[in-house]
This record gives structure tokens, sequence and C-alpha cells, in this order.
């Protein structure tokens, strides 16, 4: 994502826009983030970038100019939608927010980013918890 803003705030616009966006706005319709595999086992940490485990799937419906459909958009004029689905592994989205602290990525490594990436997935299944 990268900018002109000091790295936390790069680091929260790309969390943000991978995980948040989606947990934000789950009560719009068709937009929702899941882990893909809820029982999966929990690997070591040198086959977890490759697991189910931290396999997820997450969309939203869109109009043509790309924001966000929302309750009461049906009384406007008819627009084109879409829905965008995006099927992925948690530990990359992990590697890309720890890059925004790091310099080009340096220290990205397992040890660092699957810690990240499962407590991306406790945020998903954590249903009750009031993000908003």
């Amino acid at each position: 994502m990268g900018s002109r803003q000091g790295p936390r705030a790069n680091a929260r616009g790309t969390f943000y826009s991978l995980i948040l966006y989606y947990m934000f706005l789950a009560s719009c319709p068709g937009c929702y983030i899941d882990v893909r595999d809820v029982v999966a086992k929990r690997p070591n940490t040198g086959a977890a970038a490759v697991s189910a485990y931290l396999a997820h799937e997450k969309s939203a419906v869109m109009c043509e100019l790309g924001r966000l459909i929302e309750h009461g958009d049906e009384d406007r004029e008819p627009q084109g939608t879409g829905k965008r689905t995006i099927r992925g592994c948690l530990s990359k989205g992990a590697r890309e927010v720890v890059s925004e602290f790091l310099k080009r990525g340096a220290g990205c490594d397992k040890d660092v980013l699957v810690p990240v990436a499962k407590n991306f997935r406790t945020m998903i299944l954590v249903v009750g918890f009031k993000w908003h």
C-alpha cells in the first residue's frame, strides 16, 4: 500500500483493506470474510503457509464505481453491480501487513508471519466480538 505516511499508518491501511473491511461491513448484503476450513488441524510453523488452516474466503458486492452496495441503495437509480470473491491464505496477508513495518520486507520469515496469520484467523472466527 505504501505512502508518505509512517509505517504504522501504512500497516493499518493494509490490514483494513485485507481483513477489517470485510468484518466491519459484514452486515451489508454479500459482504463477508470466512475461514474456509474451521476444523482444520493446526499445523506446525513450517507447514502453515500452505495449510488449509490459514485458507480464507472474502467477498463483497460492488457497484460500477467500486463502492460497496449498502442498504437503501435500491431506491436510487439502478447501477451495474458485481460480486467479487477472493480466496487466499492469511499468511500472504500477514506478509503484506508486516512488510509495511519493515524495510523491503526484511525479517518477514515464518516465525513472524505464522503467528500474525493465526491471529487474523482467530479474529475472523470470533463472531461474537464487536469490532465496530
